[in-house]
């Protein structure tokens, strides 16, 4: 009894001293995210920085440098791919996000290839699977753990080819982020939390924080505390922003 008061009280200090520790600095490791030129990219020779078309930084949350990447593709086959290799942390969560806009391009998707030391494939995650048409400026963004061999990524995004056999097909990216999570509870919903759980430990298990790399210790009580505990995190984060 008397632990699992001292357990409530810490979870509860943590809940009114947690604004600090909560918003723990992200870094978004993509460099030159914004497209300020095309440093950094493995690009195909048809593609352009835009300067005309992007997405602004109030919206999209980065800096705005009023440009963008536009891949163009006449052919109605295929894809204009452009890409970038990231180092990562086997293990580690990372939320990786990016907007997108299209003009007549046919099936054009956003997708991460995890790779081992050697470079080699373990498996290739889908942010955006392919999409058809014109469509205005949109977020596609997942949350994901890199597998265990995991010791970099290559971001990849595939601009479609013509859709209406006719015009090109011309697809735009900008405001690129892939960033690990750090104790950022802030930044991911309930079910995004669950979802993360279930995934790591299994279904019948409740996972440590976001920050515990040590599996054998995972079912404590204070684990199992903390699906109680993020609610409250979460009003408390609320109320914060909100100046409630």
């Amino acid at each position: 009894m008397r632990r699992r008061i001292v357990l409530v009280i810490l979870g509860l200090t943590l809940v009114i001293a947690g604004a600090g520790y909560l918003r723990a600095e992200e870094v978004n490791i993509v460099k030159n995210p914004g497209f300020e030129n095309l440093e950094g990219w493995d690009v195909p020779q048809k593609a352009e920085i835009d300067t005309k078309i992007y997405k602004t930084g109030p919206v999209t949350g980065a800096a705005d440098n009023n440009q963008s990447l536009r891949l163009s593709r006449l052919n109605p086959e295929g894809w204009e791919s452009a890409g970038q290799q990231i180092d990562v942390d086997g293990s580690d969560f990372y939320r990786i996000q990016a907007w997108i806009k299209m003009q007549n391009a046919a099936q054009t998707h956003f997708k991460v290839q995890w790779l081992d030391k050697n470079g080699k494939t373990i498996i290739t995650s889908f942010i955006c699977d392919g999409i058809d048409g014109d469509k205005d400026w949109f977020k596609v963004s997942k949350s994901m753990e890199a597998p265990k061999e995991a010791a970099s990524a290559y971001i990849q995004f595939l601009g479609g080819g013509s859709l209406d056999k006719k015009g090109p097909g011309i697809s735009w990216f900008d405001a690129i982020e892939f960033v690990k999570f750090q104790i950022a509870w802030k930044n991911i919903t309930q079910a995004e939390w669950l979802k993360i759980t279930k995934a790591k430990y299994g279904k019948d298990m409740v996972a440590p924080s976001m920050k515990e790399k040590n599996l054998n210790t995972r079912i404590t009580t204070l684990q199992r505390m903390e699906n109680w505990i993020y609610p409250l995190f979460r009003r408390s984060m609320i109320r914060r922003e909100s100046g409630k």
